[in-house]
C-alpha cells in the first residue's frame, strides 16, 4: 500500500502531527487483527477441505457398510456444524 500525504503551506502542530501518528498506528494494528483472522480462516477451511476429500475417497471406493455410511453422515454433519461456526465467527463486523 502508498500512502502520499501533500503539505501544501499548511503549518501541522505537534498536536495534529500526533493524532496522525496514533491514527496510523490504530490503522496498521487493525490490519494485523485482520490479517491473524484471515490466516484463522484459512487454516479451519483447508481442515475442512482435508477432512471432506477423505470422506469423499470413502465414499468412492463403494465399499461402505450401513454402519460406516451412517458414520460418514454423522462425519458430514459435523462438518457443516464446523464451516457455520467458522462463517459465524468470520462474519464482517462493524466498520472501524
Amino acid at each position: 500500500m502508498q500512502l502520499d500525504i501533500h503539505i501544501h503551506n499548511m503549518p501541522l502542530s505537534d498536536e495534529k502531527l500526533d493524532k496522525i501518528i496514533h491514527l496510523q498506528e490504530r490503522l496498521m494494528a487493525k490490519a494485523d487483527e485482520l490479517k491473524a483472522e484471515l490466516v484463522a480462516a484459512n487454516e479451519a477451511t483447508n481442515e475442512i477441505a482435508s477432512d471432506l476429500d477423505d470422506l469423499v475417497k470413502r465414499v468412492g471406493d463403494g465399499s461402505l457398510s450401513p454402519a460406516e455410511a451412517e458414520e460418514v453422515k454423522t462425519q458430514m454433519t459435523a462438518l457443516k456444524s464446523r464451516l457455520q461456526s467458522v462463517a459465524a465467527v468470520h462474519t464482517p463486523g462493524t466498520p472501524v
